[in-house]
């Protein structure tokens, strides 16, 4: 009987505790400056999507990368962005674009005012190449996948 009174005394000192912890008040804690780096990047940066950098071990390119959702980056690229193009402004695009390996970029909106279910644009200059029609089903939103032709003609 004295063990379990002591067990529940240490368990019950430990909720108090965790309980202190998770509801007190956050602190800012200071973080020394390093002094960082002088390096800066120039311009755009341009990377080739199908170059060696983005080889995937899976088929496919989307937004959580592989088939397991893993969220693993293949590539790393400069600190600072700059936009190259911005196009659709009509669409809402829930999901994130996909890109093929010749740099093309396809999404599919959700709820488009047009008749389309999935558009492609070029990667380069952010032209709209070809919609695929939603023929009343209005839903979209989805990221699509980008099959890699099993029959290994690389298209």
């Amino acid at each position: 009987m004295r063990r379990f009174a002591v067990l529940c005394l240490v368990i019950l000192l430990g909720l108090w505790l965790s309980w202190r912890w998770y509801s007190a008040e956050p602190f800012a804690v200071a973080v020394p400056d390093d002094g960082g780096s002088n390096w800066r990047p120039q311009g755009r940066p341009v990377v080739d999507p199908a170059g060696p950098p983005t080889t995937a071990p899976v088929t496919f390119r989307t937004l959580h990368v592989d088939s397991h959702n893993s969220d693993q980056l293949w590539i790393a690229t400069a600190p600072r962005q700059e936009v190259a193009w911005s196009v659709e402004h009509g669409l809402f695009i829930p999901e994130g674009p996909t890109m093929d390996d010749g740099g093309q970029v396809y999404f599919s909106p959700l709820y488009p005012a047009e008749d389309i279910s999935l558009v492609a644009l070029d990667g380069a200059s952010g032209e709209r190449l070809w919609t695929l029609p939603n023929r009343g089903d209005r839903g979209g939103g989805g990221a699509p996948l980008v099959l890699t032709d099993p029959q290994g003609s690389g298209e």
